[in-house]
């Protein structure tokens, strides 16, 4: 159509000027328009003199409707021409870095022609409009192209437009369908391999197959030599090893290894650096009869899970460091029975135990018959001259406290409150006891004297008398060098309840507030006393 406009022309009544001026009639064309009949000028805008009366006429008749029409198609279809070239500029085919690899190639070859011509198809676009707007300015002439403009051939370029939009759509189908091309893969990789590898199988299958009949003719042999197997492993499960286990946790729990147990025929001996051990000392005693019962819950014939254990005071004769060994290999061997009952004199093992129970699981719960652990104590009875135990709950003391002060303060205070007599046998522990609460309270009071009670009771202001029988009571079970009296003095023994007296003045004399604080503890006020304390 664009070429069709170039050889067309306005046919009408031609001023020669603005023919022959094309910048002249574009000039006229627009004063024209200021000087229409709408406007009613008279006079020429641009030098003022008056018009003659049949320009007008003769311009209207120069730029009639079939000019602006004409004019009209050129500049529509120089503005169709800009879009197409534009479409043309717009045009992206896929980068072959976005194609498969295996179409790659194909694509950036068909891309490649695509592109030259588009090209040379928005030169050819370019000339046209160019021509166009030169026909716009000599509408009464045809115009041409130049020779050397030549109109493509647009149907070159639909092979390479069917071949790039196949590569497309075989690209996006391979997408689509890339978990089945995965499977794909898989099959024939699996495929190949298997018959990459299908003769060294059937090789190897001959071999295994030959081995298999010597096997089945060498297995009666094999019968006796199976049982002097079983035979050997038994004893190293029931002897060997269990002995080797016990020499590393006795040399774990005492600190050295010259103390070991050696395989004697179906038995042990126990010997120390080589020599058969005798004079073992009472700690050693208690740590070996230990870690060997802690073993012997092992035994294949007992099922720890569903078994009593009963322990009982494992911590005889053992210092300190001890006794936090004995806890953990005691906890770690008898955490699975089904019941375990430990029994104990020393608040520092009860401690340990105390904060492992404390801290299972269910253990909080409000319903005590939910718990999985209680705490009872054994409390002395005296009836007559028989000595006998009752158990008991724990006392709260002991319970919520993590010392035995508190409560040997309320036991010791409880029998300095008793005005008749007992039996000595009732008041047998009492000294022990006395000392362990004086110690601590002047622990706190004078620490730089602790471990000398002697020194340290000097440095309270109390009665020299009653202090001197205090210390002499608590010498009753306590051994120590700077006391002189003989001990279990009888006579002093039976002054139990006045020399406790004593010591609570003493603690009183000392620190009047902890007194007082302590007698909160373990003297609750009845409630009633409270009631009446509250009236007005």
């Amino acid at each position: 159509m664009a070429v069709e406009l170039l050889r067309e022309t306005v046919v009408s009544t031609a001023i020669n000027d603005l023919v022959n001026n094309p910048e002249l009639g574009s000039w006229v064309e627009t004063g024209l328009a200021l000087h229409s009949k709408e406007h009613k000028r008279t006079h020429c805008g641009f030098c003022g003199t008056s018009l003659p009366e049949n320009r007008l006429y003769e311009l209207e008749a120069h730029f009639n409707d079939t000019y602006k029409q004409f004019t009209a198609k050129l500049d529509k279809a120089v503005r169709d021409l800009h879009i197409q070239k534009r479409s043309l500029e717009l045009l992206v085919v896929p980068d072959k870095s976005q194609i498969y690899e295996h179409l790659a190639e194909r694509i950036s070859a068909a891309s490649q022609k695509l592109s030259t011509f588009s090209i040379e198809v928005r030169n050819y676009l370019d000339a046209l409009a160019q021509s166009l707007e030169q026909e716009r300015d000599r509408v009464f002439e045809a115009c041409k192209l130049e020779p050397s403009v030549v109109e493509p051939d647009c149907s070159i370029a639909n092979p390479w437009i069917s071949e790039i939009n196949e590569l497309i759509r075989q690209h996006n189908q391979q997408t689509d369908d890339f978990e089945g091309s995965v499977r794909d893969a898989r099959t024939r990789l699996e495929e190949h391999y298997v018959a990459e590898a299908y003769e060294e199988f059937s090789a190897k299958e001959k071999v295994a197959e030959q081995l298999s009949s010597e096997l089945r003719m060498l297995k009666p042999a094999a019968v006796p030599i199976q049982a002097e197997i079983t035979r050997l492993e038994k004893t190293i499960v029931e002897h060997r090893q269990p002995a080797e286990e016990l020499n590393a946790e006795l040399a774990s729990y005492l600190g050295r290894n010259d103390l070991q147990l050696e395989v004697s025929e179906t038995g042990y001996s126990l010997v120390r650096d080589t020599q058969p051990a005798t004079n073992l000392s009472e700690g050693e005693k208690t740590a070996f009869a230990f870690l060997y019962f802690l073993k012997g819950l092992q035994d294949k014939g007992f099922d720890l899970n569903k078994g009593i254990v009963v322990i009982d005071d494992p911590i005889s004769s053992l210092d300190s460091n001890s006794l936090f060994s004995a806890f953990g290999f005691m906890k770690e061997r008898a955490k699975e029975a089904g019941q375990l009952f430990i029994f104990t004199h020393s608040f520092g093992f009860f401690r340990q135990v105390k904060n492992w129970f404390n801290n299972l699981e269910n253990q909080k719960k409000k319903d005590l018959s939910r718990r999985p652990a209680r705490f009872y104590m054994l409390d002395p009875v005296h009836d007559g001259t028989i000595r006998k135990s009752t158990i008991k709950a724990l006392d709260p003391l002991l319970h919520e406290y993590e010392s035995e002060y508190h409560y040997l303060f309320k036991k010791l205070y409880a029998e300095s409150q008793v005005d008749k007599k007992s039996t000595l046998a009732v008041y047998y522990g009492l000294p022990n006891m006395a000392r362990r609460l004086l110690e601590s309270f002047l622990a706190f009071r004078y620490p730089s004297l602790a471990g000398n009670l002697v020194k340290q009771i000097e440095q309270v202001h109390f009665d020299p008398a009653r202090r001197a029988r205090l210390l002499r009571f608590t010498h009753t079970h306590s051994h120590d060098p700077h006391v002189p009296e003989p001990e279990h003095d009888l006579s002093i023994l039976s002054e139990t309840p006045v020399i406790l007296k004593d010591l609570f003045d003493l603690i009183a004399a000392e620190d009047r507030g902890h007194f007082d604080e302590m007698l909160k503890v373990v003297v609750p006020v009845p409630e009633e006393e409270i009631a009446v304390a509250a009236r007005p």
